[in-house]
This record gives structure tokens, C-alpha cells and sequence, in this order.
């Protein structure tokens, strides 16, 4: 696999469009490369199109997917439309894969603004002006993509992204995430980290791996009271958070985990004792699945218990 990544930006409307979404998505991370996007911002704002612009001049490849709503629009334009416009007036190579007009696709899923119909009709034509392929289901859609992908990547080699091989100084990194992604958006490390979560979720499903601890992240600091996150492969699986102190020997078991029907876990963990004596500790967190032996909450094991797999620990910190 080649060390240069590419960004691939995918425009397209949102809730008509999710399953086909992840699809595309999960092809550019078959293929290696990052997929972006900014479905997580609310269509409303002029503000929020100046980052998306700034997303799209980063990246190296625009993917657009039409199937027969219009979207969200500011000024009489998609929001579709208009990030569609700014690749080619940036010379972006843009990929375009539209809905096949013979396909069986839900009423509740096609444009019921009378309004906007003819300017889907006209966008339509307008991508397909350029070389573009055709769908019928997310699964066409995602062979289409993987291989229009490497097509572009092979015919027109972009910059694309090397790792750095040196580490920065953390804040010149954290400065610049501050200054970059979130600059001018209300509430966007809230949507960045859903939309983080979800792609951690479609790598997750890509790998071959039982389980997943995606909250909270080595080196975070947490209050008392945390709630742990994840995914898991079995459904029916029992999973149990552990904590121990970093300079101690004891490990605590937590409550067992709750999971729901698409495998995200949710556990809550209580860290160190109440008032501010633990507050600056470092603790190590774990989970473990399915154990040998029957535990209980609040438990204290002088060992990892046997169990028929675990996560790796990540180091927090009790604010």
C-alpha cells in the first residue's frame, strides 16, 4: 500500500444517503485513504461554508453522490450543488456516481419539494456532464467507488499526505486542531467526535477484531463518574470495565457493560474515591469479555481475570 494518503472529500445529501455514505466511505478506507466530510454541520450557515471549503481545498479527490433529493439549501443552492461547483472551480478531480433512473428507491427517500425537483433535474445533468457512473444499491455503490477510486488515484496522482517523521510538540498540534477544525462553528467538537465515532465504527467492522474501546482515549483526563464506550462483535457477549491505579496492584471491576443492537457498548465506571485526594491520579482502564469466572461489580482481583478476550489498557487521568 502506497505511504501517500489521500483526502477524499464525499458530498452528497445526508439522511436519504446514509447506508450509501458509509459505503463509499468504507471504500476509501479499503483503499488506505481518508475519507472527509461535513454532513456534521448543520446547512444553514455561511460560516460553516467557509469550512467546508477549506475542507475541500485540502483534499485531493471529490466524490459526489446524487439520487433524488436536492438537499438542504442556502441562497437557492444545495449545499450539494454548491461543493460540487467548488471542486471544479478548484480543479479537484471530481468522481460522480448517480442513482440509476431504473432503480427501485423509496418514496420516503425522493425530493417532495416541488420547488426543488427541477434543480435536481438540472444538477443531474450537470454531473453528468462529466464521466460519471451509475448505481443501483449500496453495494454497487461501493464497487463503483472502489474502483473509480483507483482509477483517478492511478490516471491523476494528487499531493495527498506523508506522515511526519517527527513528532510535535503537543501544543503546536492541539493549537492548530483549535484553529483549524473548529474555528467559527457553534458546538463543533460535538459533531466532529460523532462523526469521528462513526468512522471509527466502519474501521472497526473492516478489521478482523472482537472488540473496541473508543471512550475514553489514552492520556484523557475524566471525572469521577465516566461512562466507557465501544463496540463489540457478539452481541450477546459480557463485558466488564476494570480500573486500577497506576503505582497499585488492585484492579476493580465496574458495571457490566450494556449493549444495544448494532454492537455499541456503554459502560459506567467510577474512578478513585469522592472529594479531591485522587483528583491528578493516573489510573489504567481496561476491559475484559466473557470471563472465566463469575464476577460482580465492585469486585477487587489482584490480576487481569481470565476471560475470553480483552482491550489493550489506555492511561487516564481523575480531574
Amino acid at each position: 500500500m502506497s505511504i501517500v494518503k489521500y483526502q477524499i472529500f464525499v458530498s452528497s445529501t445526508y439522511d436519504d444517503l446514509r447506508d450509501e455514505r458509509d459505503q463509499v466511505i468504507k471504500a476509501c478506507l479499503e483503499i488506505g485513504h481518508i475519507p472527509v466530510g461535513m454532513e456534521m454541520f448543520s446547512a444553514a450557515n455561511e460560516e460553516q461554508w467557509k469550512i467546508i471549503t477549506r475542507q475541500i481545498d485540502d483534499s485531493d479527490y471529490f466524490v459526489v453522490i446524487v439520487a433524488n433529493r436536492y438537499g438542504s439549501m442556502l441562497n437557492g443552492v444545495s449545499f450539494t450543488e454548491m461543493e460540487y461547483d467548488y471542486a471544479v472551480s478548484k480543479g479537484i478531480p471530481v468522481l460522480g456516481f448517480v442513482l440509476d433512473s431504473k432503480a427501485a428507491w423509496p418514496t420516503e427517500r425522493s425530493e417532495s419539494n416541488r420547488r426543488a425537483i427541477p434543480k435536481l433535474d438540472a444538477f443531474k445533468k450537470k454531473v453528468k456532464g462529466k464521466p460519471v457512473s451509475f448505481w443501483k444499491n449500496k453495494e454497487e455503490l461501493h464497487g463503483n467507488c472502489a474502483i473509480a477510486l483507483a482509477k483517478a488515484i492511478a490516471s491523476q496522482p494528487r499531493r495527498g499526505w506523508i506522515r511526519s517523521p517527527i513528532d510535535l510538540p503537543p501544543q503546536i498540534t492541539q493549537n492548530y486542531e483549535i484553529n483549524t477544525v473548529y474555528n467559527g462553528v457553534e458546538n463543533a467538537p460535538e459533531h466532529l467526535m460523532s462523526e469521528n465515532e462513526r468512522l471509527r465504527f466502519l474501521v472497526f467492522q473492516l478489521r478482523d477484531e472482537p472488540l473496541l474501546l473508543t471512550f475514553p482515549t489514552n492520556k484523557a483526563s475524566v471525572t469521577r463518574i465516566v461512562f466507557v464506550e465501544g463496540y463489540v462483535k457478539d452481541r450477546n457477549a459480557s463485558i466488564w470495565p476494570i480500573v486500577r491505579t497506576i503505582a497499585g496492584s488492585t484492579y476493580w471491576v465496574q458495571s457490566r457493560a450494556e449493549i444495544s443492537g448494532d454492537g455499541r457498548w456503554k459502560a459506567k465506571v467510577v474512578i478513585g474515591q469522592n472529594g479531591t485526594a485522587d483528583v491528578g491520579a493516573h489510573y489504567e482502564l481496561g476491559v475484559f469479555v466473557n470471563p472465566g469466572l463469575p464476577v460482580r461489580e465492585g469486585d477487587e482481583l489482584d490480576s487481569w481475570p481470565d476471560a475470553e478476550f480483552k482491550s489493550e489498557f489506555v492511561e487516564i487521568i481523575r480531574t
